[in-house]
């Protein structure tokens, strides 16, 4: 994270901490993203993949995700609040899927193809799945960081959760930096992977810059954020500069996915009240 927009996220994270119903927006968010194994069935298939090594990493993968679902559970739990789906063109995961798929960098013309056991078993497919996974953890572990120091002062309880999803998520970031990079050096198929990389980049900041934008956005346009009217000019500023030059999201292929989601919320609601 360049140091402009670690200074920016980190005002953004520290009014969102100072603002109970931002923060717990943010919650939700991060509790779809650690459970997104448990809300889609087709990702959670790692007996399908030959390297045994690479399905133990998986595996282990998920169940540091299943426990970090639960802390995040738990924080929402300890603030009294439903655990309510958060909307659609904030979910920077499902988002991210549907848009490698409608860009046709994952292979699959139908959502069941996509969806069916060729994520695990199409090399090319396995390496996108092992890159979302690459670019999503990275994404994560600089914000994680932040928003634990913001709370250590400011709120106590969410700090005590976050110092242990960053123990894990620093081990997430490594061993799927690894995996890809291993890909990355093959000497049959590398430069392949290395265009197909550099796509896979340019798309997850696509997405990133354009869900955060609609983060800014949503909490300003349903009153969750706390600021004075200065701060929320430059709120403004910020989500229009964010979302400058990234287009729409792919939202019908999003739905597609959502069709075949399991419910991990108490309330598929769309909005916080």
């Amino acid at each position: 994270m360049d140091p402009i927009k670690r200074s920016m996220t980190r005002w953004i994270y520290r009014l969102v901490l100072e603002s109970p119903k931002a923060h717990i927006l943010l919650l939700q968010l991060y509790l779809g993203a650690e459970a997104f194994h448990n809300r889609f069935a087709w990702f959670r298939r790692p007996e399908l993949v030959d390297d045994p090594e690479l399905q133990l990493l998986m595996r282990q993968h998920f169940a540091d995700e299943d426990n970090h679902a639960k802390y995040f559970r738990l924080a929402l739990t300890l603030k009294g609040d439903p655990v309510n789906r958060p909307p659609l063109e904030l979910d920077y995961l499902v988002q991210l899927a549907a848009a490698f798929w409608e860009e046709g960098i994952l292979v699959g013309d139908t959502v069941e193809e996509l969806t069916g056991d060729r994520l695990f078993t199409n090399p090319q497919n396995l390496f996108v799945q092992l890159a979302f996974k690459d670019l999503s953890e990275k994404r994560a572990i600089g914000e994680f960081h932040l928003w634990r120091d913001l709370a250590r002062t400011r709120d106590p309880e969410t700090y005590t959760i976050l110092k242990r999803v960053v123990e894990d998520e620093d081990w997430h970031v490594h061993i799927f930096h690894d995996q890809v990079h291993k890909r990355l050096g093959d000497p049959t198929e590398g430069a392949r992977y290395r265009g197909l990389y550099r796509r896979l980049i340019a798309t997850s900041r696509r997405i990133q810059n354009r869900t955060s934008a609609n983060f800014v956005r949503f909490l300003l346009d349903h009153d969750l954020i706390v600021v004075t009217p200065l701060q929320r000019l430059a709120l403004r500023a910020i989500s229009t500069l964010q979302g400058l030059g990234t287009g729409t999201l792919p939202m019908e292929r999003a739905k597609q996915l959502m069709a075949l989601e399991t419910s991990i919320f108490d309330e598929p609601t769309e909005a916080i009240a």
